[in-house]
C-alpha cells in the first residue's frame, strides 16, 4: 500500500473514503487497518475508527 518518494514523502493512493466518496490521498494508519479489517469481511457498520478512515482501492476482492 502506497510507497515513498526519494524525499520521503508518501505517495498518493486511490481511496474510497468512509463517505462513499472516491479520493487520491496519502494512505494514513487508519486506511490501513479499514483496509485490514475489510479484507477479513468485515463491514464498516462493525468496528469504529476515530477521525475517520479510507479503504484503499484494489486490495480487496469485489
Amino acid at each position: 500500500m502506497g510507497s515513498y518518494t526519494t524525499r520521503g514523502l508518501g505517495v498518493p493512493v486511490d481511496l474510497i473514503e468512509e463517505t462513499g466518496q472516491p479520493s487520491k490521498r496519502v494512505p494514513r494508519s487508519a486506511d490501513v487497518v479499514t483496509t485490514a479489517l475489510r479484507i477479513m469481511g468485515m463491514e464498516p457498520h462493525q468496528f469504529f475508527i476515530p477521525g475517520g478512515y479510507g479503504e484503499v482501492v484494489g486490495l480487496r476482492k469485489a
